[in-house]
């Protein structure tokens, strides 16, 4: 699958099994692992992801470029 702009420079990373697991598990929602909206909201290019993942690069962004200023 062909990844979108915003994700090319920050690949993820592959989801382990086992820990996907442990963290449904401890909060109570081992059964929602098979549901296909769960199956879905995994991929990357979902645009709720997109806008997440947007707006976290922005910040970010921000983030360095005030440093940047504070620093020099």
């Amino acid at each position: 699958m062909k990844m979108l702009h915003h994700t090319s420079n920050y690949p993820y990373r592959a989801i382990d099994a086992e820990v996907e697991k442990k963290i449904l598990k401890d909060f109570n929602n081992q059964v929602i692992q098979t549901s296909p909206e769960y199956q879905t909201n995994l991929n990357v290019n979902t645009p709720t992801n997109r806008i997440i993942t947007s707006r976290i690069l922005q910040q970010a962004w921000t983030l360095r470029f005030l440093s940047s200023l504070l620093l020099s």
